[in-house]
């Protein structure tokens, strides 16, 4: 299940850069995108929105959407405090 996620996580940073040489532009990811890449349900995205541990989405019409970079910023914080490097914050 960790190597999908990867999978998924390398394929999308790989059109995100792709898009990102020809223009300024990132490749917005969808609630399940965000769950499949963070391997959690869609009502725990909610959840880590909520607790603001996950950047609130942006609005796109009516869809909300994820910028690549604050799934990113997610994943290397939650590495941080595994590795001991930052204190969790109440």
């Amino acid at each position: 299940m960790e190597a999908k996620a990867n999978n998924i996580w390398e394929e999308e940073q790989e059109k995100s850069n792709a898009a990102a040489n020809q223009s300024q532009f990132q490749r917005l990811l969808s609630i399940g995108q965000v769950a499949e890449i963070l391997t959690v349900s869609v009502r725990t995205v909610w959840r880590l929105v909520a607790a603001q541990a996950l950047q609130k989405p942006v609005l796109v019409g009516a869809s909300r959407r994820w910028l690549p970079s604050d799934v990113q910023n997610y994943i290397e914080k939650i590495r941080k405090q595994r590795d001991g490097k930052i204190r969790r914050q109440p």
